[in-house]
């Protein structure tokens, strides 16, 4: 794997599993691990499978990935910049085409991900971004398992954001799959449509509520969906 060597600019994010990096003088970013153990490489190694395999645009264009000298692992890919979803629903009511827009660029990028091979399992307002020319990139595959078996899944135990995980996701995660992002792709949809302050789609409380009266089959995952209101603007 090739060595990293160019110059970095600043922190543009950080978080428990690994720190992002705009690259100096260029359109792309450096998300390198915290640790240099062999989860945290097997890790990487799974975000940029999932990335080289499904493909730009519908994620941010994987450049190269690569090993420090310490053994942390790395990936450089595209820079995505534009607004997120969190603060598109924040911003207010949208109206019913905007709505309807939104919710078919989300589904078709989870889509193609699901065409390729993956289920993303961490499917949220702040990971999916409109660019300025209107088009949809979906961020963060560090969960990303394959499908439909992935015995070499090195994302185990309870994964993703708890407060948008599809029930069976929550009972557990090795159940996730395409109907497990379809559920929250259901919910974002209608969080759009309802145009409410950024929030979760279920409380922490609610959430756990779920895992401990709900025990949701992987085979069932699909049919799972709470009905909702969608109350959108005029058009």
């Amino acid at each position: 794997m090739p060595a990293w060597s160019k110059p970095l600019e600043r922190v543009l994010g950080a978080g428990g599993f690994a720190v992002v990096w705009q690259v100096a003088g260029e359109a792309s970013v450096l998300k390198l691990a915290r640790a240099s153990h062999d989860l945290a490489r097997a890790q990487i190694a799974r975000e940029a499978e999932a990335l080289g395999a499904i493909g730009a645009p519908a994620v941010p264009r994987l450049h190269a990935q690569g090993v420090l000298p310490d053994g942390r692992a790395w990936i450089e890919m595209e820079r995505v910049t534009g607004t997120n979803l969190g603060d598109i629903i924040a911003a207010g009511l949208l109206k019913t085409d905007h709505v309807i827009a939104l919710g078919i660029l989300i589904a078709e990028g989870v889509a193609r991900i699901h065409e390729a091979g993956f289920a993303h399992r961490d499917l949220k307002p702040d990971n999916i971004v409109r660019r300025a020319d209107g088009s949809l990139v979906i961020l963060d595959l560090g969960l990303a398992r394959r499908l439909p078996d992935d015995p070499d899944d090195p994302n185990r135990g309870q994964v993703g954001s708890i407060e948008y995980m599809a029930p069976e996701q929550i009972h557990d995660s090795g159940a996730a799959r395409a109907p497990a992002d379809g559920y929250v792709v259901r919910q974002l949809f209608a969080v759009g449509a309802k145009a409410k302050k950024r929030k979760p789609l279920l409380g922490f409380v609610e959430a756990q509520k779920v895992v401990l009266e709900a025990s949701v089959p992987a085979a069932e995952a699909g049919a799972f969906a709470p009905g909702v209101t969608v109350r959108v603007a005029d058009a």
